[in-house]
């Protein structure tokens, strides 16, 4: 080869070298934390957080319960935003099931405390390292455990636990010379007797309650089914598969019949040969007959409180614990609650359950309790709700928060069919079409069917 060639080749190499040499200074010079030609750093490259937009339905609550916690939430998680839609509780679950059925729906949405048979195949459970079974636990109800755990996975938590209690107009009370309201149900029968009035022809003027019912009393089911856990009805078998409550059970060798023994309990304050007749089927409907001073005593929930004040601010009326058997050994409520849930659609489901768990911190949990007055589903706030409403002498809402540590549930499969079949049972009672014990049996078959079909 020749020697001028050679010497071409080596110059174009080493040309070459000192090119790429160059070349690898000037990368590095851009390199986000190396070092630059002039020996600082080079600008740092930025990239925006990931935009991930979560949907929330609920029903009942508006946006303005839940905007300053989102909004809170949203500051620390930059780039999620958070999307509150109020729903219709007529179309709720309609829309629910419209909305998953192609594979969409909310990030996160509440069930009923009955949900879960129906809900559970659209619900993503928290996961273990999130959110613990000893953790729920520790900071839950038993209540909320049964209704809300399944198979070892938590499906749903929430903000706050209702629970049935008694409405009492206190001007009634103080004018028969009742001082106080009943703590038994023997009690109850008797002040059922004493506020009651009738006229000439034995029409009901003033009911001492509304209770015996079902299409005009609010919750009729709800006081049945406490009726019938202080009975000590079994209301399913311990598998979910069969409804019991038709069953009977035996103390120290006796054989008692609970759940017959409450439906005819509840059926006889609607019975004209009672001697607890008080109410009928051409009443009006229970809360509208307290509001206007027709009945001295309902069974309800928290949220009529401000329903009661909003229609007659001139109502005096007072609230107490739900009436126990005189011989019961556990106090024993009735739980209606709300939980909150993710989707199985949900592409961010730990987020989600995130923001849900962000709301159950003990200050979240506050802010939203004192702005919705709710009784709080988490033990460790029982005695500083306690405390704030007696110091704030919001008395009404204290029965509810005492009695959160007895609430029970029971399992109802379907529990919208299943509430048909037992309001049908009642009026099949009240109505004289059946016996009791062939209506009692009739509705056990029937939730025994809504059971199975879920399963």
């Amino acid at each position: 080869m020749p020697p001028r060639y050679q010497r071409n080749q080596i110059i174009a190499f080493s040309t070459l070298l000192v090119l790429g040499a160059i070349g690898v200074l000037m990368w590095q010079c851009v390199i986000p934390g190396v070092k630059s030609c002039g020996g600082e750093e080079g600008p740092a490259i930025t990239t925006e957080p990931e935009q991930i937009a979560l949907e929330f339905w609920n029903v009942f609550e508006d946006t303005d319960v839940y905007q300053p916690l989102i909004e809170k939430f949203e500051a620390s998680h930059p780039g999620v935003t958070i999307e509150y839609r109020k729903k219709l509780f007529g179309s709720y679950e309609r829309d629910l099931k419209n909305a998953f059925a192609p594979g969409g729906g909310p990030d996160i949405f509440t069930i009923h405390n009955t949900w879960l048979p129906l809900q559970k195949s659209n619900i993503a459970p928290v996961e273990d390292d999130q959110f613990a079974l000893a953790q729920m636990r520790r900071d839950f109800p038993d209540v909320v455990q049964f209704d809300f755990i399944d198979e070892g996975s938590i499906y749903a938590l929430p903000l706050f636990v209702d629970t049935l209690a008694l409405f009492y107009n206190s001007a009634y009370f103080e004018n028969t010379g009742l001082v106080g309201p009943p703590e038994t149900w023997d009690e109850f029968t008797e002040y059922v007797q004493t506020l009651r009035t009738t006229n000439d022809i034995s029409k009901i003027d003033l009911a001492g309650a509304a209770i015996g019912t079902a299409g005009n009393i609010n919750r009729a089911t709800d006081i049945l089914g406490l009726l019938m856990l202080q009975t000590g009805a079994r209301m399913t078998n311990d598998s979910r598969t069969r409804a019991t409550f038709d069953d009977p059970v035996f103390r120290d060798g006796v054989r008692f019949e609970p759940g017959l023994d409450a439906l005819e309990f509840y059926t006889s304050f609607a019975d004209p040969v009672s001697e607890f007749y008080t109410w009928n089927n051409n009443m009006p409907n229970s809360i509208d007959a307290f509001t206007t001073g027709d009945a001295a005593m309902i069974f309800s929930y928290s949220y009529t409180i401000p329903t009661l004040a909003r229609t007659n601010r001139y109502l005096e009326f007072a609230v107490a614990p739900a009436p126990h058997p005189t011989d019961q050994q556990e106090q024993i409520s009735y739980a209606n609650y709300w939980g909150l849930t993710v989707s199985q659609n949900s592409p961010h489901a730990s987020l989600a359950w995130e923001f849900i768990l962000f709301l159950l911190e003990e200050e979240n949990a506050k802010e939203y309790l004192q702005k919705v007055e709710r009784p709080t589903s988490l033990k460790n706030l029982i005695f500083w709700q306690e405390s704030l409403l007696a110091g704030e002498g919001n008395v009404a809402l204290l029965p509810f928060v005492g009695q959160i540590l007895s609430a029970r549930s029971w399992y109802q499969g379907d529990s919208s069919e299943t509430e048909r079949a037992i309001m049908k049972m009642i009026d099949n009672v009240v109505d004289g079409i059946v016996e009791p014990e062939e209506a009692l049996r009739d509705a056990a078959q029937q939730v025994t069917t809504f059971i199975q079909e879920v399963q």
